[in-house]
């Protein structure tokens, strides 16, 4: 059996593939490494586990905690080095402890669904932004994504870094300043913890991003993503081959946004391939053709 995790910072979606073909999703929260503690990963995954053990059970379909045939090819935001995918290892053994286990990065997973065994340009927008060139088998140069501090540019985490920033110095219009206040009620110092003392600061910032969608026609808001994209751009893709080869994406607001993102690729002269909401199903079609 594969077992198969593609993790955001938000959102995780799990899908696990019986030697039958026989395919169990489950969907829940996202895991960051980078950011959260050992104990917050475990505190995690046990509620992951644990609610989809009921579900593996009302479908009868027998536990695979104990298989030793178990794979997992883990993909996830935050998984940036050894130390990394050491962290998430020691928190995984308790619940499946005789898999095999392969901790990889979210931009890998993105380069497989997108392009398969095609050569590309890929890029995440979603609650975190990243890009690379993949040859079809590795990934062969990155774009360091910075993070929600250093970069992200284009993310959801960016445009609510954006958005927060201006509600803070009164430089959000006053009538929709007046709509975000009555909506959120966000004091100055619980934004200070949320940003600055949290697991999550990233998805915090994301949590926005519906906000600006909702209001995206009115002048102020259409302004901070265009120049949100407009930077992913800049500083994430002109540095790659962007001439000979596509640019695909996937993540919720490359999804959402996907009208903006053309014409301003556009306007830049770069092309854009395929754009997917979701890796997790192109994803698990690459690993059945590779069993295959």
């Amino acid at each position: 059996m594969i077992l198969i995790a593609e993790s955001g910072s938000t959102n995780i979606e799990w899908r696990l593939i019986y030697n039958n073909g026989v395919i169990s999703n489950f969907s829940g929260v996202g895991i960051n490494p980078v950011h959260m503690s050992i104990k917050n990963i475990d505190l995690v995954l046990a509620a992951t586990f644990s609610e989809w053990y009921k579900i593996l059970k009302s479908d009868n379909i027998l536990d695979f905690k104990n298989d030793k045939e178990l794979e997992l090819y883990y993909y996830g935001a935050g998984v940036l080095s050894e130390e990394y995918s050491l962290k998430l290892a020691s928190a995984f053994i308790k619940y499946i402890p005789n898999a095999i286990c392969h901790f990889e990065s979210d931009i890998l997973a993105a380069a497989r669904a997108l392009c398969k065994n095609e050569k590309g340009i890929v890029g995440i927008l979603g609650t975190g932004s990243n890009s690379c060139f993949y040859d079809g088998q590795k990934i062969t140069d990155t774009i360091a994504s910075g993070g929600y501090i250093l970069g992200d540019e284009g993310s959801g985490a960016y445009m609510g870094k954006k958005l927060i920033s201006d509600y803070i110095k009164n430089l959000m219009p006053s009538d929709l300043r007046k709509i975000f206040q009555d909506r959120y009620a966000l004091q100055y110092s619980s934004i200070v913890k949320k940003i600055y003392h949290s697991d999550s600061p990233s998805a915090f910032l994301a949590s926005f991003s519906k906000f600006i969608y909702e209001f995206r026609k009115i002048e102020y808001m259409s302004n901070l993503i265009h120049d949100s994209l407009s930077a992913y751009f800049i500083r994430n893709i002109t540095s790659l081959d962007y001439k000979n080869f596509d640019v695909n994406l996937t993540g919720s607001i490359a999804w959402y946004y996907k009208d903006y993102i053309k014409i301003i690729a556009k306007e830049s002269g770069i092309k854009i391939g395929r754009i997917l909401q979701l890796p997790i199903d192109e994803l698990v079609e690459y690993h059945i053709e590779k069993l295959i």
